[in-house]
């Protein structure tokens, strides 16, 4: 199989029955996917994705139950299996997660919101998580984007409400970002 970081194998989620994450290899014929994954835990259907940009064999996935899950897929890749390792399981919302996004130039801080409106910064480094949040917009937000020029996340909704924070701090958890302004 295709590692992840080859263009040749695609990784999905909530795109199949019973929103199963699938791992499917292009250059196959088949129209079966290579492997698939069900919540290690609950079977709360997966939602979105984000790969970790410097390492594309951990993704983190978010669930319908409000966790975000990251995942090692080294073990799928090498081994053929539809077992992937489970680094660390976060509860981070109350509802859906609905989207997630690697900081991306420092992967060890990634971005997730919710239906429930929180926008949160999660520090993960080998399996500890961290999670801080730093705002809500009292909507779910849909959306994230990262400027890494500015250090700034911004969220979005679907009745276009922005939730926008900016700047970093030291602190003893690691980078703390502040929010700057909620525009409608």
């Amino acid at each position: 199989m295709s590692s992840l970081n080859d263009r040749d194998c695609v990784l999905t989620a909530g795109a199949a029955p019973r929103a199963q994450l699938k791992l499917w290899d292009l250059r196959s014929a088949s129209k079966v996917a290579a492997a698939n994954f069900r919540h290690p835990f609950s079977g709360a259907a997966y939602t979105t994705l984000s790969p970790n940009p410097t390492h594309p064999h951990q993704v983190l996935a978010g669930t319908t139950d409000g966790e975000v899950v990251w995942f090692d897929l080294r073990r799928v890749q090498e081994q053929g299996s539809g077992n992937a390792d489970v680094v660390a399981c976060l509860k981070a919302h109350e509802g859906d997660v609905l989207a997630l996004r690697h900081h991306p130039v420092a992967p060890q801080y990634f971005f997730s919101a919710g239906a429930d409106g929180a926008l949160l910064l999660i520090e993960g480094d080998k399996g500890n998580c961290y999670a801080e949040r730093l705002g809500n917009c009292g909507v779910g937000v849909h959306a994230l984007a990262v400027h890494t020029e500015s250090n700034s996340i911004v969220g979005a909704s679907r009745n276009e409400q922005l939730l926008v924070v900016q700047g970093v701090e030291q602190t003893a958890a690691g980078s703390r970002y502040y929010n700057m302004s909620m525009a409608e």
